[in-house]
């Protein structure tokens, strides 16, 4: 066995369910699930983003951890309405939601969140 598989990490985006802010992941009442898709912070599309982020000499958060959603599913509008993906919906969700944007945070930092499944 290769030892280091057990430390292989995926430069894909990965499923990241929202939580409610006692660490549940949200539903709603057809048990469906807000997910957003996730590269992390080995990923090449994160290396770009911080590239920017620290060459144009960004401090807002946003504009690093917005081009790391890849897409999501069953995110609804304040009308219940599913919002389509697109970065500026991106940025208006993060901007709406802190929580949501702390969520991702915190994931593209966990490498555990990105390793490969052997």
């Amino acid at each position: 066995m290769n030892l280091l598989s057990k430390i292989d990490i995926t430069t894909e985006a990965v499923e990241m369910e929202v939580l409610d802010l006692h660490g549940k992941p949200l539903t709603d009442e057809e048990a469906q699930k807000p997910k957003l898709y996730i590269y992390g912070a080995d990923s090449d599309v994160f290396s770009k983003a911080r590239d920017k982020w620290v060459e144009d000499g960004m401090t807002e958060d946003l504009t690093l951890l917005v081009p790391c959603v890849e897409k999501w599913v069953n995110i609804k509008d304040d009308n219940g309405i599913d919002m389509p993906f697109t970065k500026e919906n991106t940025h208006k969700l993060l901007k709406r939601y802190p929580v949501i944007k702390t969520q991702i945070n915190i994931f593209i930092k966990d490498r555990e969140n990105y390793l490969k499944k052997s």
